[in-house]
């Protein structure tokens, strides 16, 4: 299920796997739809790892950000 969305295309989606969504895992998706990865983490925690560039080099360029970071409410209008 689609959760997230960055402005480069790149997409991170729950893996709705068991009965908890508290237990669900992130996998992201890169605007080619060429890499997919599965961070063992609630959205929150992923959110979090982007913002403070401590993912690795999968998001290196988040601690380069000239302006701040902008979260919004429900990106997937329905």
């Amino acid at each position: 299920m689609a959760c997230a969305a960055s402005t480069d295309g790149d997409v991170a989606y729950w893996y709705t796997d068991g009965p908890d969504p508290g237990k669900w895992p992130i996998v992201l998706r890169d605007r080619n739809g060429a890499r997919w990865e599965a961070y063992p983490m609630s959205l929150v925690e992923l959110l979090l790892g982007i913002y403070t560039d401590t993912l690795g080099d999968r998001f290196a360029e988040a601690g380069y950000l000239t302006t701040p970071i902008r979260f919004e409410a429900d990106p997937f209008p329905g």
